[in-house]
């Protein structure tokens, strides 16, 4: 009986370590498990950082332009290259009424320089001037003595002095020149010089700029149709988009009288019209302020004024004014319009790393020694990926107070380089990250 009671005793003892092992095993399960799960979660360092809210709408672009017609058919020259900014009296184009223009230059050039050869000679003459002096008194002496010679019917010595005065007068054409053309027709040529300067000025037509601006020789007929001058009268019911019919002008190019040839569009102030549907992004706007844009994909943010609000129900039509950079858009008709609705900067954190506790937004944090810890954040502003919230620096700044069950708690707020769980609705305060 008592060795019977001995077994039963040692069998207890037993089965209660058993159990003691059992317990201790199951408590280490549900220690390493959610440890297990925490280890594999991403985190994200709490940096400075910043984000935009952007919405893009369709714009089209209103400038002042003034086209200019040909006034006459013939071949046009241009002086400006295409997006060239140009100055009042800067010559644009020159339109050639005659198809033997050139010719005549060249006609022109030919006789410029046969007047300025004989003016050479001329000059050449003046040195051989004794010589010339000299042969002319022998001439004149020897048509004195064929005079006598006629007198006295010696019609022998007159054919004799004949043969010798005709060298000498082929000697004093070769040395005066007067037995060319050219040097007999010196007036001529100056005369005709100046016939053909004549032709030539009244041939050509210039066009000089009456006004600064952008010059371009691309005209869509659009012109005037999106003009400042329209704005006014412009509402989402008849904000439409005409197709565009572009017409290049280029050197060379044969034109008739009335076609358009080129224009110049104002750089100092031009308009960018926007369809707008979102009624809070309407709201979030008022005229006489500025707003910051970006144009085409170019990435280059623009400065714009809000001219005018043109509201009609739910929808309205914004009209921005600029003053800069016309001279990278002048071609530009119409433009997909990023506006900068707000900017945030602060600490930069996932948008869905964000949870609540206390009633309070925050985040959890990989803390020391790996412990999960919760830290409260003051939203400044989100978009779909990445929220920024405020930085607070120095300790006194860094204490949120909120109520819980009647009881004030102090939480912590979010710090520079703290390290975020990126999915934070799946964890717990006092949870360990290996």
């Amino acid at each position: 009986m008592a060795i019977e009671n001995k077994r039963k005793k040692k069998f207890g003892k037993k089965k209660a370590k058993i159990f003691l092992v059992i317990i201790i095993m199951v408590y280490l399960v549900f220690r390493i498990i959610p440890t297990l799960h925490a280890s594999k979660l991403e985190t994200y360092t709490a940096t400075k950082g910043e984000i935009e809210i952007v919405k893009e709408f369709d714009g089209i672009v209103f400038k002042n332009e003034t086209v200019y017609k040909a006034t006459a058919n013939g071949q046009i020259t241009f002086f400006a290259n295409e997006g060239d900014r140009i100055g009042v009296n800067h010559k644009i184009a020159e339109i050639s009424l005659n198809d033997d223009l050139e010719q005549k230059k060249e006609e022109l050039k030919e006789i410029e320089t046969e007047i300025e050869n004989l003016q050479d000679n001329n000059i050449s003459k003046n040195i051989f001037e004794e010589d010339i002096n000299k042969n002319q008194e022998y001439i004149d002496s020897l048509i004195i003595e064929i005079q006598k010679s006629i007198l006295k019917e010696d019609y022998k010595r007159v054919s004799e002095i004949r043969k010798i005065l005709d060298e000498r007068l082929d000697k004093q054409s070769t040395m005066t020149g007067e037995n060319t053309y050219n040097a007999a027709s010196i007036d001529l040529l100056e005369q005709r010089r100046e016939k053909l300067l004549e032709e030539i000025s009244t041939s050509n037509i210039e066009y000089i700029s009456e006004k600064s601006g952008v010059i371009s020789y691309d005209i869509d007929n659009l012109e005037m149709v999106y003009v400042p001058q329209k704005l006014g009268e412009l509402y989402p019911k008849n904000f439409n988009k005409i197709d565009k019919d572009v017409m290049k002008q280029f050197s060379g190019k044969k034109v008739n009288s009335g076609e358009q040839i080129y224009k110049i569009i104002d750089n100092y102030e031009w308009f960018l019209a926007i369809k707008i549907i979102d009624e809070e992004v309407i709201d979030s706007l008022d005229e006489e302020n500025h707003v910051y844009i970006r144009l085409d994909d170019s990435g280059e943010e623009l400065k714009a004024k809000i001219y005018k609000i043109n509201k009609e129900n739910s929808q309205a039509v914004l009209i921005l004014s600029l003053n800069k950079k016309l001279y990278d858009f002048y071609q530009m008709r119409y433009t997909p319009v990023q506006i900068i609705l707000n900017r945030y900067e602060g600490l930069k954190i996932p948008s869905k790393s964000i949870v609540e506790k206390y009633g309070i937004k925050g985040v959890y944090i990989k803390g020391a020694g790996g412990i999960t810890k919760f830290r409260g954040i003051n939203v400044l502003g989100s978009d779909k990926d990445y929220t920024i919230v405020e930085e607070r620096e120095g300790y006194n700044n860094s204490i949120i107070k909120t109520t819980n069950n009647g009881e004030t708690v102090n939480i912590v707020a979010l710090a520079i380089y703290d390290e975020i769980i990126v999915n934070g609705g799946k964890v717990k305060e006092g949870e360990i990250i290996n």
